[in-house]
């Protein structure tokens, strides 16, 4: 992440979009390659740390001078990170209200109202084990 940011000054544009999905924090990487998911009982720390991440970043894209613009997090298919979702998207509007940052919506339109990605959004990996996202890291290159 910190050495996208830091291109940004090479391409110069006069915004950009901060989007990550909590989901991913969640998992224990190796490399590229998801090796486990840290326990239920870290999930609060590392969505800490996320939120801490998001504001470094917009700190960092705010100095170069680029205009952040915020996305929100999506619902998840998985119940268990349903109110961990719904805290990370309450506390990503009230920053973005209180920096005075755009936030794009996407969980309203995503969400089919209980916290869970409405079914015609679903992935038929979603259900495979081990579920989405798991064979290449978000952040590769590749």
């Amino acid at each position: 992440l910190s050495a996208r940011i830091g291109r940004l000054g090479t391409v110069a544009p006069r915004a950009t979009i901060v989007s990550f999905s909590l989901g991913n924090e969640l998992l224990a990487w190796s490399g590229d390659e998801v090796i486990d998911e840290h326990p239920v009982e870290e999930w609060p720390w590392l969505a800490a740390g996320f939120r801490e991440a998001i504001v470094r970043a917009v700190h960092r894209i705010r100095a170069l001078p680029v205009v952040p613009i915020l996305a929100s997090v999506y619902p998840s298919w998985r119940e268990e990170l349903v109110v961990h979702l719904r805290e990370t998207n309450a506390w990503m509007a009230q920053y973005a209200a209180d920096e005075g940052i755009p936030l794009i919506d996407f969980w309203t339109p995503l969400d089919d109202g209980h916290g869970h990605l409405r079914p015609e959004f679903h992935s038929p990996l979603d259900f495979e084990e081990g579920g989405p996202g798991r064979a290449v890291h978000p952040n590769s290159e590749s």
